[in-house]
């Protein structure tokens, strides 16, 4: 299977069939991105991300293609939040989150009690940390495309993914989850952190 470089470098010399698989390679990640933070309705904000980033294939940089497209989602996605915020013009997504906005919920994401609730937490943070610790923990992504995606450094990742962890832990503890959930959910964050790290070691 011939990876996203070489796939990019086709379709940038014409081939359509090599831009048809690049984006169908990424399409379930980006549809996750949008459906756990505006619900199910997102059809037309995947077609707009997707219509981006085709007009802009030749500004793909050092990043990676997966990169870029999510940081184009993620362009999109604040945009959208912010016309949907009660003061556009005091948008913050630093301080803000998806409960406060009033963003639906999406039935397709949690497959039982417990994601459901992990799912409502997750909202109560502020739109920073939500995202920080999706594309950390449910894309899999490592700290250096993580930091591209948002336009911050690796050290900021590193710093925004602990303070999300302990804000989890927090909006956990509102939703009334069981001992037991709170701890194995922190603790799969937490092992994830540190095999990201020793990876990174190595």
């Amino acid at each position: 299977m011939e990876d996203d470089a070489t796939l990019l470098a086709h379709w940038r010399t014409g081939d359509s069939g090599a831009g048809d698989e690049l984006l169908r390679r990424h399409f379930a990640t980006v549809v996750r991105f949008f459906r756990s933070k505006l619900g199910d309705d997102i059809d037309d904000i995947v077609q707009q991300t997707f219509a981006d980033t085709v007009r802009a294939r030749d500004q793909v940089g050092e990043g990676g293609f997966r990169a870029y497209l999510l940081r184009v989602a993620h362009n999109r996605l604040m945009d959208d939040l912010r016309r949907k915020a009660r003061r556009p013009e005091a948008f913050d997504p630093g301080s803000i989150s998806l409960a406060d906005i009033a963003t639906s919920v999406s039935q397709r994401i949690a497959r039982n009690q417990d994601e459901h609730l992990m799912l409502l937490a997750m909202r109560e943070l502020s739109v920073d940390f939500q995202i920080a610790l999706e594309l950390a923990y449910w894309e899999e992504l490592p700290g250096q495309e993580i930091a591209v995606i948002l336009g911050i450094s690796p050290h900021t990742v590193r710093s925004r993914l602990a303070r999300a962890r302990v804000a989890l832990r927090e909006a956990l503890e509102r939703q009334s989850a069981s001992p037991a959930l709170i701890e194995q959910s922190v603790a799969r964050l937490e092992f994830s952190a540190a095999q990201r790290q020793r990876a990174g070691a190595d």
